[in-house]
């Protein structure tokens, strides 16, 4: 039966690897669920990370089903028998997939079992941040390209990196309208954090090696150094987390430099934030930065950064081999912008999520409605 025939909403089921509150693949999926007309197109998701339940509350709230397969690497025949177990009993039509790494497994079963649209979105510039894992994931997404129906990636870069030159460009799109800046919205949440006079460092990210934490702790002690009045707020959670805080100890900036764990709070966050900084290894597009820009921010990027993710004129990528000094001269610095002007300029380059679900949700009742 297809959509023209069925009163039921065409179900795509999202393939994404966590449902980590500070997930920005999960944010931009999210982003679209809220936005679309859910009589007409509906989300389910599987994950294959442990499910946060503030997240989970909210896929269901929005009408969306969560499945989480078991872990992997524990038990890998009983995450095999759940896998066919999922695709038999559900057998999506459509699924969009943001990982790479179980495809291999996932796009055969879903072919097997009916789907006659399988999409892969590309949301980074590197398969991995590890040799082995990155050549796992080539040599994967290669033996499933036949199967893909459908390319899509969240900058150019990426797209060209997975795909070569066929696929389709979504903006990583964001509600803009939650990021507006305002004057009293900065003052009470520097004030709830204890920064109100102090020189703020921000940066959003997942503690793992792509983000780069160890750069960042060694860039704020040159920024120290040179502006004793500095702080560096660390949002996120992660593997690497207490490792950072250990070299933040080492080093004797306990005082200095705040973590404050996975927010949900970002808008809030970001009006604090004086700079934003994101020296990792590699990104596609990342949601944290547009995020920034939205709220005004100037943002100092790592040129592992793809171009397309400075999108205000106070905004610049640097290079890590410029080293610590450097990035800290250029955080100090690269300040110059009137706040409330960053929702303007990011509408004109089409990161707002009206436009983006409206593009996602066309594309969707294009492709074959609900469930076997």
């Amino acid at each position: 039966m297809n959509k023209k025939e069925n009163s039921t909403p065409v179900r795509i089921l999202q393939i994404v690897s966590s449902a980590y509150v500070g997930s920005g693949v999960l944010q931009v999926v999210l982003n679209w669920h809220r936005r679309l007309d859910r009589s007409k197109v509906q989300f389910d998701y599987l994950f294959l990370l442990p499910t946060c339940h503030s997240c989970q509350a909210e896929i269901e709230a929005l009408g969306g089903r969560v499945e989480q397969l078991p872990n992997i690497g524990k038990n890998p025949f009983r995450f095999l028998k759940s896998a066919v177990a999922f695709f038999r009993q559900h057998r999506y039509l459509t699924i969009h997939s943001h990982i790479t790494h179980l495809n291999l497994l996932f796009f055969p079963l879903a072919k097997f079992f009916g789907a006659k649209t399988i999409i892969q979105h590309a949301h980074g510039t590197q398969y991995s941040d590890k040799a082995l894992p990155a050549l796992r994931n080539r040599l994967m997404l290669g033996a499933v390209r036949p199967l893909i129906t459908h390319q899509m990636a969240c900058s150019t870069a990426a797209g060209k990196f997975y795909f070569g030159k066929k696929f389709t460009l979504v903006n990583n799109a964001i509600e803009l309208e939650k990021f507006t800046y305002t004057p009293q919205a900065r003052a009470e949440k520097r004030k709830e954090l204890g920064v109100e006079n102090l020189f703020v460092i921000g940066h959003i990210g997942r503690f793992n090696e792509q983000k780069n934490h160890t750069f960042l702790v060694d860039t704020f002690a040159e920024a120290v150094k040179l502006n004793p009045q500095c702080v560096l707020l660390l949002v996120g959670s992660g593997p690497l987390e207490e490792k950072i805080k250990a070299k933040v100890r080492l080093m004797g900036l306990d005082n200095k430099v705040k973590f404050l764990g996975a927010r949900r709070d970002t808008p809030a966050l970001l009006q604090a934030f004086d700079v934003f900084c994101m020296p990792s290894f590699y990104e596609g597009l990342p949601l944290a930065a547009v995020e920034a820009q939205a709220a005004g921010l100037a943002c100092v990027l790592s040129c592992g950064i793809t171009d397309e993710s400075v999108l205000l004129p106070c905004s610049g990528r640097l290079p890590l081999e410029a080293g610590p000094e450097a990035w800290a001269q250029r955080l100090l610095t690269q300040v110059c912008f009137e706040r409330k002007q960053g929702i303007e300029l990011l509408k004109q380059k089409g990161f707002d999520i009206s436009d983006s679900a409206l593009q996602m949700q066309k594309f969707y009742e294009s492709m074959p409605g609900g469930t076997l």
